[in-house]
């Protein structure tokens, strides 16, 4: 008994020295890569929601989705296709409007940069020129960013940190091109500077026409997919609904085996075909 007082008297004292010295410096934690990552495609479908929030979401329709199934279908494997697709109908509502988003933002871009070379080559400054694209003179789609990358500007703070935060509120590769461009003009000067952003555009608009011919083909094979998805449960539902004694196969053991296997089968098919289809990850360079 003494020892264990001694022991204890002796944690105590060295907790108590412990919290008396200065905290020790920690390396900065950095997110993992699918977290940053899901963090980017939030950003740019600009909706604010952070990736737990996100998360939280998902998993409600995931249980409303599997709440519904075992109302109108019943069985476990029903009800796991209702989970699943429950979860699924938030991130595709988001991935409609991340496309949008994000090809309207392709699109100003360009337009924009050929705005800021005719501001600088009338000799207004570049804080200036930033500013006047958050107003009618720029592109609608990046206004809002463009206005706060001004009142940065305006309150004091560095270009470079200001010109980051503007390329991070829009979480896109080609925004941190544009951020470096305007970073390097502000470190080495405005020689030749207007080349290097007719460049930039061209650039820009090329690799917009690229992405859009692969967008198109990649979307006639993304649409067979969910229609030979979908078409199985539709067939189900419809007979469940319309011929009862004929569903009541699929109660059984043996029937919920096969509705897993069909379900299995669905699924690996899917995401076989959407693989094929599968675009490389245009992923950002700098992450902050």
């Amino acid at each position: 008994m003494l020892w264990l007082l001694m022991a204890l008297v002796g944690l105590g004292l060295w907790l108590v020295h412990d919290g008396l010295l200065p905290a020790r410096p920690r390396p900065a934690r950095t997110a993992p890569r699918a977290w940053s990552g899901l963090h980017d495609w939030l950003v740019q479908t600009g909706v604010p929601i952070s990736p737990r929030l996100f998360l939280a979401l998902c998993l409600a329709g995931a249980l409303l989705g599997g709440l519904l199934a075992d109302v109108l279908l019943g069985g476990p494997i029903p009800g796991a296709v209702g989970l699943l697709l429950g979860g699924a109908v938030y991130p595709l509502v988001l991935r409609g409007r991340h496309a949008r988003r994000r090809r309207a933002v392709l699109l100003a871009l360009p337009e924009a940069i050929d705005r800021l070379r005719d501001s600088l080559a009338s000799t207004i400054p570049m804080d200036v020129a930033l500013a006047r694209l958050g107003t009618a003179a720029g592109p609608e789609p990046l206004r809002p960013s463009f206005r706060q990358l001004g009142n940065e500007l305006a309150l004091g703070v560095s270009f470079a940190e200001a010109v980051q935060h503007w390329a991070d509120g829009l979480a896109d590769r080609t925004a941190d091109l544009v951020s470096s461009a305007l970073i390097l003009h502000h470190q080495v000067g405005p020689q030749r500077f207007g080349l290097c952003l007719d460049q930039l555009a061209g650039s820009l608009r090329t690799r917009l026409a690229l992405a859009e011919q692969v967008d198109a083909a990649r979307a006639k094979i993304v649409l067979q997919a969910r229609i030979l998805m979908v078409l199985p449960l539709v067939v189900l539902l419809g007979l469940r609904l319309s011929q009862p004694i004929a569903a009541q196969a699929f109660e059984t053991p043996t029937g919920q085996i096969v509705l897993a296997g069909a379900v299995v089968a669905l699924a690996v098919g899917y995401a076989a075909m959407l693989y094929l289809a599968r675009v490389p990850a245009d992923e950002r360079e700098v992450r902050r």
